[in-house]
């Protein structure tokens, strides 16, 4: 909450609801630019997929690093 970070239920409803997709893992990680956040998402053809997310602002544009 100190930091603002958005937290991990909204990440894990937005790629439910827009990408078809299920969050399996999560970890916050802090660097010296900030927070973020190593997701794995299991796509709709089961297939895994690893993503890095700001923690601050992960749906601005360029707030998913892949």
């Amino acid at each position: 909450r100190k930091h603002e970070l958005v937290p991990v239920e909204k990440l894990s409803s937005f790629a439910r609801n827009k990408a078809s997709s299920r969050l399996v893992q999560t970890q916050l990680c802090q660097t010296k630019d900030g927070f973020h956040y190593k997701l794995v998402l299991r796509g709709p053809n089961g297939k895994l997929r690893k993503l890095k997310v700001n923690a601050k602002d992960p749906f601005a544009r360029g707030g998913m690093v892949q």
